[in-house]
């Protein structure tokens, strides 16, 4: 395979507040296979993400043809406080509080070919900010409407 074919993997985000708490970073996987998330009325606590690359998968893959391919949320205060998913095969979610009023900012990732990995900053046990890995296949990369 020539070097120019190689899928590298483009780094998007992350959205809400980068510059507080610390930077936390996944990296890019072959393949989200699970997504647990922690969650108040007010704040995502944290996200964790369960990950399939390559010949070594120690997990049992349910639905082989589902692929996260974006995610939406909302940002206010101290945090992100809303997060929902979406797949090849449908949405997940509303995880924490859906209210956009009073909102500073919302943001969107999304990808035609999947999502493949997480990153953002957290503090005081909330999630402050969080972007994505994606394919460099990918023909959709960043709806952003961050204030």
């Amino acid at each position: 395979m020539c070097a120019c074919e190689k899928d590298i993997p483009i780094k998007l985000g992350p959205c809400g507040f980068k510059d507080c708490g610390v930077a936390w970073d996944d990296g890019a996987h072959q393949k989200i296979e699970k997504i647990v998330i922690s969650y108040t009325d007010y704040f995502i606590n944290s996200i964790q993400a369960v990950y399939r690359d390559g010949e070594n998968n120690l997990i049992t893959v349910t639905n082989p043809i589902m692929r996260i391919e974006g995610c939406t949320g909302y940002h206010s205060g101290p945090g992100i406080n809303f997060l929902q998913f979406f797949s090849n095969v449908g949405s997940y979610g509303s995880f924490g509080r859906n209210i956009v009023q009073g909102a500073s900012g919302n943001f969107k990732f999304e990808s035609d070919v999947g999502i493949t990995g997480f990153h953002g900053t957290c503090h005081s046990g909330r999630l402050h900010s969080l972007g994505v890995y994606i394919s460099s296949s990918a023909k959709k990369h960043l709806a952003n409407s961050s204030k």
